[in-house]
């Protein structure tokens, strides 16, 4: 695109790179936790635009950045189903057995790209005979550049709720502040690097919940051999509510913009 470059793969269907241009940074660089290092396994690949699909209790615990079970599209590799170049278009879908009921859903998964940003539809379907109820969360995880600069300031979030605008930074999760850790009525979401004055702004087609929350990950040091924080990560959610009936699908689109405000002279 005219401002930044973007890789996208079938692991997870998600974005695992982020180049912004005038930056020279990759906002996609994220890795996952290691029982080893971390205490617990992510076993997904932490992308922007990963996908999951929960039953009410792992929602619960997701949004207060608890461990949890992986929501089952999120380690998935998605077959692709179309790419076209010229109308910049490429198409996923991916399939799973949800809950205790075994239940098969699909969902498809389209990205369409612009000049200055990337539109993403969701088509989530019940392909079984009985009707499905859980939360369909997007997630995106931003690796935090710079970490370890004595300057470096956390990332904000913004997020505009109903009437209001919820505020918050990396450096803090959402639940510590919001009850049960999610936004109500989130309409839009933006999140800003102002170490480099980079801003991603996310607008879905429908209100949703939204929680966020920084994940640390340790490495151990070379020369010591003793754990040491290696890089953070902010992770952002948009979260609907899903009862899909026998054979019925949902449709949701996420809109994200890429700007970077110029940085005044002293």
């Amino acid at each position: 695109m005219e401002k930044c470059n973007v890789c996208v793969g079938t692991e997870g269907g998600s974005i695992f790179e982020l180049d912004v241009l005038k930056t020279g940074g990759n906002y996609a660089d994220n890795i996952s936790r290691a029982k080893k290092y971390d205490g617990l396994d992510d076993d997904y690949y932490r992308g922007i635009f990963v996908d999951h699909l929960f039953e009410d209790a792992e929602a619960k615990k997701y949004c207060k950045g608890e461990p949890c079970r992986n929501g089952m599209f999120s380690a998935k590799r998605y077959k692709e189903t179309m790419f076209s170049s010229p109308r910049q278009e490429i198409h996923f879908e991916a399939k799973t057995r949800f809950s205790t009921l075994d239940q098969p859903i699909l969902l498809k998964k389209n990205y369409i790209v612009k000049s200055n940003g990337i539109t993403v539809q969701y088509i989530l379907k019940n392909e079984g005979p009985i009707a499905v109820q859980g939360k369909f969360a997007v997630e995106s995880n931003f690796a935090e550049l710079n970490l370890l600069s004595p300057n470096y300031k956390p990332y904000s979030i913004e997020i505009v709720s109903g009437q209001d605008i919820v505020s918050g930074t990396s450096a803090a999760r959402c639940h510590e502040s919001v009850p049960g850790g999610l936004v109500p009525k989130a309409s839009a979401v933006q999140i800003t690097d102002s170490n480099s004055s980079v801003s991603f702004m996310f607008t879905p087609n429908e209100e949703a919940g939204v929680t966020y929350f920084p994940v640390a990950f340790k490495r151990r040091n070379m020369d010591t051999d003793i754990l040491q924080n290696e890089s953070r990560t902010f992770v952002a959610a948009f979260i609907w509510d899903v009862d899909l009936a026998a054979g019925m699908e949902i449709e949701k689109t996420i809109n994200l913009t890429i700007t970077q405000t110029r940085k005044r002279r002293k």
